[in-house]
């Protein structure tokens, strides 16, 4: 029979190896983040105005975004957006999280410089966004979008033996792009033909900026990349 004390002290050891481990994981999972990938790549891209962009260039260009007919609302708030990212957290003893699910949904919008107006077209962009935090005591106080991702996320663990939603608190963490913000977009440029746009003797012409895969967009409201 193990000794109390040599007992007390390999459990001690143990769950210090445990949390050890966990912040290893959660550096892994920093390091290789979409928003770290943002931060790294707009940080280094120089700022072009949206009318010397070049045909093919990766450009990032920084403005003031505007709707471009469709407008999204923020699954957590219901605030209305061009581009929303959910984080869902269940917080269990001693306050530990463990996230549940990341989801997010995106718009066409347009960013206007002083320079002109480009098309943003995002599929699957890379975001990195300032969040809002609100926590519920379980899936019943949430609102109803957040319940159906929830339940959506669900559906698809089933059978895989991956966590579940319980009635423990739920961190949501809602970043939002709103009609009005200065953000930047680092992306493919493409010139297009604009009918509106043409003037006498000119033939109009729109920047638009898309995903190519591979190749995605990368946004951000972070202010130390709006440079």
């Amino acid at each position: 029979m193990i000794p109390p004390g040599e007992l007390v002290q390999f459990v001690a050891e143990l769950l210090a190896m445990m949390l050890v481990v966990l912040g290893i994981v959660r550096l892994w999972r920093w390091w290789c983040s979409d928003e770290r990938k943002v931060k790294k790549l707009l940080g280094a891209a120089r700022q072009v105005r949206i009318a010397d962009a070049e045909e093919g260039a990766l450009v990032k260009v920084v403005g003031k975004v505007g709707s471009a007919g469709k407008l999204l609302a923020g699954p957590a708030t219901g605030e209305p957006c061009l581009i929303w990212k959910l984080a869902v957290e269940s917080v269990g003893m001693r306050e530990q999280r463990r996230q549940v699910t990341t989801r997010s949904d995106a718009t066409d919008f347009w960013i206007e410089d002083e320079s002109g107006r480009a098309l943003v077209k995002p599929l699957t962009p890379e975001l990195r966004l300032a969040v809002h935090e609100l926590r519920f005591r379980g899936v019943g106080e949430m609102p109803a979008a957040v319940a159906e991702i929830l339940a959506q996320h669900e559906s698809a663990a089933q059978g895989r033996d991956l966590f579940r939603v319980s009635s423990n608190d739920l961190v949501c963490q809602e970043g939002l792009v709103t009609e009005g913000e200065t953000i930047a977009v680092l992306g493919r440029a493409h010139w297009v033909d604009d009918a509106e746009g043409a003037g006498y003797r000119e033939r109009g012409r729109r920047l638009v900026l898309e995903d190519h895969p591979p190749l995605v967009l990368r946004i951000s409201d972070d202010p130390e990349l709006l440079d």
